[in-house]
């Protein structure tokens, strides 16, 4: 099977679209949704210097990540795309397009051939296990960090072989420091870079000078010496944490055990990629250590060395690519948050890749059907790769599959649970919960997400237990802070106004620089019509994140409430920059108030109009739009936006009482009679007022 140089990206860049048609559907799941979706750091562009000052995550969980460059990419999209998931994805798509194009020439780089170099090119293009990487908007981490890898490589062999200079030197510097920047498998490069200077083109590379041997090793020294010192800056360690990690108290020797049997595992994920979940549960005191997979996994780890130096030159790379890519995520010096999972082997699956293309390509040449046996492999990969990527595109299927694969997996019981909530199948949400806590005792977001619920059925002693629970587990600070709040509300729901006082006092000397403490303590201030006090809680809120709009909201209706007004409304502007969708549309109701409490009737009928149109359900704001106009005795306008409101917010006497008047002052007696019977059915005792009234406009109908 001869390709010439020119048709064998374009069998590749199809074989990528081909495979992927169906990704740029569906929604944000799974860490989308907090990475992305829900980030405010990636919606300004001056929060840039914030991405490069935080942790990947934030203030979400401590999970030890570090990876700037990745949440930049997300925040050029955001000012692209918006909240659009498949604008997202269509840049990872074209980032493992040009992953799978540098593949191509990577593998002809190290001398594995043209034709099994594209063979491995194209099953890399189209493997399933590549799904989530792909799919997932999160994945892109793998993707940037692999192409960086590739292309540090290429440059490698190009600066040896005497054709590049202090180009090449700079290209790599840059590439192990912007894929350090991406994700932490980049730190594999070194060793990489070993494998390379020892199996390719080996005779060259004895005869090149050791000054010039030795100047990319020296680049990459250079770049470590800057990025570590960062990244403790920035994390306060390396890497995950204590019991932030899967492996924390276990023995070294279970430790190695346990990733010997998942090294078999990625092999057979690779050779057979069927039943791919989203989540391989390995809990904290229950990981396997040495069994059967173990050994199997040390027959393949021998296996492989011993070909790395028989086979020597490409095949030799190869090998090195797929160990020394799993190298970082192996647990074995460095511990991670993770055990397994699919996108993990988006990087080393190209030296799997490879030694596939090879043998295929041996295969073929020995029956004569390799071009049968490539096609037959290239479809059912492809087939297997649109399954399940579609998967990957909607949380509640993409859990719902997880759980019929890892019926234990607690990521799942616990995502599941929250998508049903939401739903208000509360009781089918608490009992996956309930599970999820038996699995996995260690995890305070599910006692957390109990508490919510509790709180939400006000079961206010069953809540508190389960936000005490979350405390007592060491919760990361998101967690934490949201425990605190909850119990706030359990005291208050429960007519405990001091204790619930009391946990936000607490929650603001925990943590002192958290806006929502003094947010929460803003809202009971006020609740309590302390709006000088609560102004003030506010603006501190504001002053340690200036960006929380809805603090600058809050100050704007307290300055209301003092009758300011004016000084109300130039709060409501600075918010609105910062605010769209429904929230706006709640604002621009503020802000029309505002004006109208300044008799600027005009300005807000705008503004209520405005909010109309951003938030068609929105009933404050046609109610407020038909009373206005309904005081201008703009009759037909004011009738419409009332009878708008009635079919949002149904059961409110006022609108039946207005809509009576209105059709009294149009002479249009039925349409009134009947308004005003519709007031005098309220058996409600705050509409007394309002019946009275009703029941005189009746007597004088004619």
């Amino acid at each position: 099977m001869s390709v010439s140089s020119f048709k064998a990206p374009a069998l590749v860049a199809a074989a990528v679209i081909v495979a992927h048609l169906n990704i740029l559907g569906g929604e944000f799941v799974f860490d989308d949704i907090p990475i992305v979706r829900n980030n405010p750091r990636i919606r300004s562009l001056d929060r840039i210097g914030e991405i490069f000052s935080t942790t990947y995550w934030g203030d979400e969980i401590e999970a030890g990540l570090y990876r700037p460059i990745t949440l930049t990419t997300y925040l050029i999209d955001y000012q692209i795309w918006g909240d659009r998931a498949w604008g997202y994805r269509l840049g990872n798509l074209l980032l493992h397009l040009a992953n799978s194009l540098v593949v191509l020439l990577f593998l002809n780089r190290i001398g594995l051939g043209r034709t099994p170099g594209l063979i491995g090119a194209l099953i890399f293009a189209v493997h399933p296990t590549h799904a989530e990487a792909v799919t997932a908007v999160v994945g892109r981490a793998d993707l940037l960090a692999t192409l960086l890898v590739l292309v540090s490589l290429i440059l490698l062999i190009r600066y040896r072989s005497s054709a590049g200079g202090s180009g090449c030197l700079l290209g790599i510097g840059s590439c192990f420091l912007g894929g350090l920047l991406c994700k932490e498998v980049t730190i594999c490069l070194p060793l990489l870079f070993i494998a390379c200077d020892l199996f390719v083109d080996r005779g060259d590379t004895k005869r090149v000078p050791g000054g010039r041997r030795a100047r990319p090793y020296v680049v990459l020294a250079a770049v470590l010496a800057i990025y570590l010192p960062v990244r403790m800056g920035i994390l306060g360690a390396l890497g995950p944490q204590g019991e932030n990690t899967v492996f924390f108290g276990e023995s070294l020797i279970d430790r190695w055990g346990t990733m010997l049997g998942v090294l078999f595992d990625y092999v057979a994920m690779f050779l057979f990629p069927v039943n791919l979940a989203a989540e391989f549960p390995y809990l904290p005191g229950s990981v396997p250590g040495f069994d059967i997979r173990s050994f199997l996994g040390l027959g393949i780890l021998g296996a492989l060395g011993v070909g790395a130096f028989r086979w020597g030159r490409a095949r030799g790379v190869a090998i090195s690519l797929f160990l020394f890519g799993l190298a970082p995520v192996s647990n074995v010096v460095i511990v991670t948050g993770v055990v397994k999972a699919a996108r993990l082997l988006y990087l080393p699956s190209v030296g799997l890749a490879a030694i596939a293309g090879w043998i295929i390509w041996r295969a073929g040449a020995a029956q004569g059907r390799r071009s049968m046996i490539l096609a037959l492999a290239l479809v059912l990969l492809a087939c297997l790769n649109l399954q399940t990527s579609s998967y990957w595109l909607n949380n509640e299927t993409l859990w719902r599959r997880t759980l019929r694969i890892e019926p234990d997996s607690t990521k799942g019981l616990y995502n599941l649970g929250a998508i049903l909530a939401t739903r208000g199948e509360t009781e089918e949400a608490e009992r996956l919960w309930k599970r999820a806590r038996q699995i996995n005792a260690r995890d305070s977001g599910i006692p957390l997400a109990l508490g919510r619920l509790y709180l939400g059925e006000e079961r206010y002693p069953e809540a508190e237990a389960s936000f005490y629970q979350t405390l007592r587990l060491n919760p990361p600070r998101r967690r934490a802070i949201d425990a605190f709040l909850g119990l706030a509300e359990v005291f208050a729901g429960s007519g405990d106004p001091d204790t619930a006082a009391a946990r936000i006092d607490e929650l603001v000397a925990a943590y002192p620089d958290a806006p929502e403490g003094y947010s929460a303590r803003g809202m009971w201030l006020a609740r309590a019509g302390r709006w000088g006090e609560a102004m003030v809680s506010f603006t501190r809120a504001l002053h340690l994140d200036p960006g929380r709009p809805w603090d600058q909201v809050q100050i704007g209706l307290c300055l209301y409430q003092m009758d300011r007004p004016a000084d109300a409304l130039v709060e409501y502007e600075k918010a609105r920059s910062l605010l769209d969708g429904t929230e706006l549309g709640d604002l621009l109701v503020k802000m029309g108030d505002g004006h109208l409490a300044q008799g600027d009737r005009e300005t807000a009928i705008d503004l209520y109009r405005e909010a109309t149109e951003i938030d068609p359900g929105s009933g404050p704001a046609w109610n407020n739009l038909g009373q206005v106009l309904f005081m201008l005795k703009r009759n037909a306008e004011a009738k419409a936006a009332l009878s708008r409101t009635k079919e949002i917010l149904p059961g409110r006497t006022i609108i039946d009482l207005r809509l009576g008047e209105l059709a009294i002052r149009e002479k249009e007696w039925g349409a009134a009679r009947r308004h005003l019977e519709a007031v005098l059915a309220s058996q409600r005792p705050e509409d007394s007022a309002l019946r009275t009234q009703a029941r005189q406009w009746i007597d004088s109908l004619p």
